[in-house]
């Protein structure tokens, strides 16, 4: 399996994935941050629409949210440094609740990646990749229709920057990696193979890259809004090209383990919210963080 720092950025993914982070973010901590209350034009406070958001486990169907976060670590080639990643975002969902079924609509929102250590680089997604990932049909599936009850999603595959229809089974079928190879698609027509990533800090270049995710969800419906758990994943990613073309690299990818950072959180929406207004509030309708429980791997000298 060849794996590239660079493709588990362009994930998503996950379907996820996602404005670049804010550094200052990868402080250790055992519990989330509290958050203040958003106001609006009239200096009134948004917190009480959020909170007004109704449900019950018998129905939750309706307008709902997600938070999603994947981490790996990887070794920085030429600084010999190993860190840690987290690529975590929104998504829309449009849910339909059948009794144990659960189906929904992932569209996503945004994309962000954070290195945990004290490390000058970003990655960032341009919009226009953001908005190239098409929406996802997902079936999910509870274990009865009452609070506690497990919420699972097995695993399901996403291709991006990669043409499924020429694939005998895209599943295990190789991964193309030549620019030229009929298997490769400009997911975000930009004018370059396969998915785009752009690079600040010590490094500045772009790179493009294709992609093969698996993802699955294993939770629990804490309430008529809230369902939370792990976010699985494997990721097979290679990079095509870069810009420099020096920088076109493979890099290894290891999972990181640590259940408190491989998660996810869904939260009933008060409305149907847009994309925009989900990432306005974002503060409001999420209590989870994941730089508040990722551990670095080293303190900066």
């Amino acid at each position: 399996m060849r794996q590239s720092l660079w493709m588990i950025l362009g994930f998503l993914l996950v379907s996820l994935l996602f404005p670049a982070c804010d550094e200052d973010d990868s402080s250790v901590d055992d519990s989330p941050d509290e958050d203040g209350d958003l106001t609006d034009e009239d200096g009134d406070s948004e917190s009480q629409d959020i909170e007004d958001a109704q449900g019950s486990v018998e129905d939750m169907t309706g307008p709902w949210a997600m938070k999603y976060a994947v981490s790996y670590f990887t070794t920085i080639p030429g600084f010999n440094r190993e860190v840690t990643t987290i690529l975590y975002g929104l998504a829309r969902l449009p849910v339909e609740h059948d009794g144990r079924d659960f189906y929904f609509t992932e569209n996503l929102c945004t994309m962000e990646m954070g290195i945990v250590e004290d490390f000058d680089m970003q990655i960032i997604f341009p919009q226009k990749t953001v908005e190239s990932v098409p929406p996802g049909d997902r079936h999910a599936v509870l274990s009865a229709t009452e609070e506690g009850a497990s919420f699972h999603h097995e695993p399901y595959l996403s291709l991006f920057g990669i043409n499924e229809d020429l694939m005998d089974n895209p599943t295990t079928d190789e991964l193309p990696t030549e620019t030229e190879d009929a298997l490769v698609a400009d997911l975000d027509n930009d004018g370059h193979p396969g998915v785009t990533a752009r690079v600040t800090g010590i490094v500045a270049a772009e790179f493009y890259v294709v992609l093969r995710l698996s993802r699955w969800l294993d939770g629990v419906v804490e309430s008529g809004t809230l369902i939370e758990g792990t976010n699985g994943s494997l990721v097979e990613m290679v990079t095509l090209d870069a810009d420099p073309s020096l920088l076109a690299m493979q890099l290894e990818l290891r999972p990181n383990p640590q259940v408190e950072v491989n998660h996810f959180q869904l939260v009933r929406l008060p409305d149907d919210y847009s994309c925009e207004e989900i990432e306005q509030y974002q503060d409001e309708l999420f209590d989870y963080d994941p730089f508040d429980y990722a551990v670095p791997l080293w303190e900066k000298d």
